[in-house]
């Protein structure tokens, strides 16, 4: 009986290891499929908004944009916090750029969240925001659309920094960023190119790989085997 409970309980934790390599197969294939769809679309012609920004964000994650307009507040200035960069850690500078006309009244036209770049911050959280620099009055921003939901998690914090609080996420969320600003963001977000210019280091590389889930799959799969056959030679040495 107890070499019967043994050989159950071993093979339950195979196919529980088994079946998470096969999830983690998928999750590749999803990578890998997402990624190659954002690189194709990388080549196709560059999307401009004028005057305003469309409301649908189907198929253009990847696409290089132009928009016009200027900056928003910047007390509306979000941190991504902790955010390494070759070793060092750090922040990116998430603001509102709000598309239309740049000589409109204050506060009119749709606002897209971009990604300015990469600030040092010792502790992951509160960088010197004055290293940023001086907002450019130019009216025109270009860059690369990303995904707006990346799923990173974590409780909305506000960090101290030289101009004053600021709102702290782990990750783009949206509805945090209308509900704690009170402002209405697209559905886009725009990782801005780097230009050197300012304090900012360079943006953050977007993946072209599928990631780790290939090398967890294996590893689950070899859970599994080194179970049955641990399970195997200590039932036969109980003989």
């Amino acid at each position: 009986m107890k070499n019967a409970l043994t050989l159950i309980a071993a093979l339950a934790i195979a196919a529980v290891c088994v079946r998470l390599g096969f999830w983690q197969l998928d999750r590749h294939r999803e990578r890998t499929a997402a990624i190659e769809s954002r690189l194709a679309r990388s080549a196709l012609p560059e999307v401009t908004w004028h005057t305003q920004v469309p409301s649908d964000t189907a198929g253009l994650t990847g696409r290089r944009v132009r928009v016009t307009g200027r900056w928003g507040d910047p007390s509306s200035d979000v941190i991504l916090r902790s955010r390494s960069m070759d070793g060092r850690p750090g922040v990116e500078l998430l603001s509102a750029f709000l598309v239309g006309d740049p000589g409109a009244v204050e506060g009119a036209g749709d606002a897209v969240m971009v990604v300015r770049g990469w600030l040092p911050a010792a502790d992951g959280l509160s960088p010197q925001l004055a290293r940023a620099g001086t907002r450019r009055t130019a009216n025109e921003l270009s860059g690369t659309l990303i995904s707006s939901r990346e799923g990173r998690g974590g409780a909305p914090v506000w960090a101290e920094t030289d101009a004053g609080p600021r709102l702290a996420l782990g990750g783009v969320d949206l509805d945090v960023i209308a509900d704690s600003l009170g402002l209405d963001p697209s559905p886009h977000v725009i990782l801005a190119d780097w230009d050197g210019s300012g304090g900012f280091g360079p943006p953050r590389e977007l993946p072209t790989d599928g990631g780790p889930h290939l090398s967890y799959a294996v590893q689950w799969f070899s859970f599994a085997v080194i179970g049955l056959v641990g399970t195997a030679i200590l039932l036969r040495r109980r003989r």
